[in-house]
């Protein structure tokens, strides 16, 4: 911080999408944006991650793991605060925003009277993260900033009720942040004011995710890694590896309610024992896993700007992806990469097949992620910050 710049800032980043001693890998990309600032450019920082509330019940349920997250934790030095809110599963989603401020004011009025106040208030996800973000900082008088990353405006502006709060917190946030260009121009559609709306894309650790050396031996080795959900197409990748002959094998990394459909539609491809489910892996054993495929594919039917690609890339591993959200502008054809159209398997098979022959440079791959770090992501969050509460705090 220079003394040009003024006084540090204070910030509270409001957002359900944050790790936790529970699900250390929850929402990792929203921490570690904001940990870089925080290191670099904070006079305080503290986050309210709010979780749905669920009595602890002697038996197991999806459900149950809300009610084992402690209400307050640290985080490498930072105080986070979980309160409660009330949310009926399936059919909630319309009062999800107003209970979760209402659930959430608790935690930030003691935030605000034992702290002191905050300059801005940081919002991930536009609904219902956002949309309850900005009813608090206008209980408070502080500007507050949102920050779209995919299905919050891809999908939600269209949900009967939803639609009508998603468009709500874009006319009413002070400034918005999109992590692509794709993002930025959605939101300008759905009535955000251009002047509001920021592109600030996801960046990537360089030094935890490097180039080693490539897999050579046969068969060919692909990885996907995503949330086993109908929107991430894993089933386009299975039936594109049916179609490239007998000895490439899928790595898929992730879990989710689409698991066992995915099974049973490689089994009845004939691909058991070439597609292997891993389950959900840590991010810090991701690194080993791009060192030892040669493609990493994502199918995705909409994205914003997801990490897994710049990770794949920043670790020297050509990407096979749809054209669709943020991905076409990390992937270049022939150069980092081959692109598809979303829900194409046989277009996506011939994506793969292209990119199994190409001869592909580690060091050039990786270079197209230069200047995308997450310290360079932070500068670029201060600059809207910034523009928030002037230059002298």
């Amino acid at each position: 911080m220079t003394a040009a710049s003024g006084r540090s800032l204070r910030v509270l980043t409001f957002t359900s999408l944050f790790p936790n001693e529970i699900q250390p890998d929850f929402g990792g990309f929203v921490a570690r944006r904001m940990e870089a600032w925080a290191r670099a450019y904070a006079e305080r920082w503290a986050v309210v991650a709010p979780v749905p509330f669920f009595p602890r019940v002697p038996w197991k349920t999806r459900w149950d793991v809300f009610s084992r997250i402690p209400r307050e934790e640290r985080r490498n030095g930072w105080k986070v605060c979980h309160p409660r809110y009330f949310m009926v599963p399936g059919v909630g989603g319309f009062f999800q925003g107003r209970s979760m401020a209402a659930g959430a004011r608790g935690a930030v009025e003691r935030l605000w009277r034992e702290e002191g106040p905050f300059d801005l208030i940081d919002a991930h996800f536009v609904y219902p993260d956002g949309y309850a973000a900005v009813r608090l900082g206008r209980r408070f008088g502080v500007p507050v900033v949102v920050s779209a990353r995919g299905t919050d405006v891809n999908l939600y502006p269209d949900l009967r009720g939803i639609g009508a709060q998603v468009g709500w917190t874009l006319q009413h946030a002070h400034a918005l942040v999109a992590v692509s260009r794709g993002l930025r121009e959605r939101m300008i559609v759905l009535g955000a004011d251009p002047a509001r709306c920021h592109l600030v894309p996801n960046g990537v650790d360089l030094d935890r995710f490097s180039t080693r050396e490539r897999p050579t031996a046969e068969p060919p080795r692909l990885l996907t890694a995503c949330n086993l959900v109908p929107g991430k197409g894993v089933d386009v990748v299975v039936r594109a590896v049916a179609g490239l002959g007998p000895e490439a094998e899928l790595w898929v990394a992730g879990d989710g309610p689409e698991r066992p459909r995915l099974e049973a539609l490689a089994r009845d491809l004939g691909l058991e024992g070439r597609v292997q489910f891993l389950g959900r892996v840590p991010h810090d054993e991701m690194p080993g896993l791009y060192a030892r495929v040669h493609i990493f594919c994502l199918a995705s039917r909409a994205e914003g700007c997801p990490n897994v690609v710049l990770e794949a890339l920043a670790s020297g591993v050509p990407v096979v992806a749809t054209r669709v959200g943020g991905i076409p502008e990390w992937v270049e054809e022939g150069r980092t990469g081959f692109l598809a159209e979303p829900g194409d398997p046989e277009a996506f098979r011939a994506a793969l097949s292209r990119a199994l022959a190409h001869p592909w440079d580690s060091a050039t791959i990786r270079a197209a992620l230069r200047g995308r770090t997450w310290d360079d992501v932070a500068q670029a969050v201060e600059a809207v910050f910034r523009g928030m509460v002037g230059p002298g705090g």
